[in-house]
């Protein structure tokens, strides 16, 4: 991928709220359901705005689920509780969110330093080969009292309509 096809999925990601996100550790896959807003789909004005967006080969993926609670008076600082969940939760995690917004830019230069915040996250996961580490991914949600962060490694990108047409040109 270059520079364009990443400017390209860094506006595709950041282009409405994100619906879903599953991950197939078997096959090193990550999925994630977008749904564009209609002056940002591909394909213009569709019926059906849903996008699934496929990251692959999947080279690391770490979570952090927190929720934040209102911290006892006097001072009211929120608390911060870091929930668990395993990737088969994942789908579930983010329908908990009810379609948020990415929030910052999910195509950094580079991921945090994982093993440093290990005690921080709910999931982690890393593959044992070479290929999958090229580009990282960094997908901050926000809803209500929860916070999502997903960070992943993937060399490559494909783009599906619901009715699993792969976009060419997306």
């Amino acid at each position: 991928m270059d520079d364009r096809d990443l400017d390209r999925l860094r506006d595709l990601l950041t282009s409405g709220p994100v619906w879903g996100a599953e991950v197939d550790l078997q096959y090193r896959v990550l999925a994630l359901t977008i749904e564009p807003t209609s002056d940002r789909h591909p394909q213009g004005d569709a019926e059906d705005r849903r996008l699934q967006v496929l990251l692959h080969p999947v080279g690391a993926i770490a979570a952090a689920l927190v929720r934040h609670e209102p911290g006892p008076a006097p001072d009211d600082a929120p608390r911060r509780t870091v929930l668990r969940f395993d990737q088969a939760q994942l789908p579930d995690v983010v329908a908990a969110l009810d379609g948020a917004d990415v929030v910052g830019d999910p195509l950094p230069d580079a991921l945090p330093n994982l093993d440093a915040m290990e005690e921080r996250l709910s999931l982690r996961g890393v593959a044992q080969v070479a290929e999958g580490h090229r580009l990282p991914l960094a997908l901050h949600l926000v809803a209500d009292d929860l916070t999502l962060d997903l960070w992943a490694t993937f060399d490559d990108v494909e783009v599906r309509t619901p009715d699993g047409e792969v976009l060419a040109d997306w």
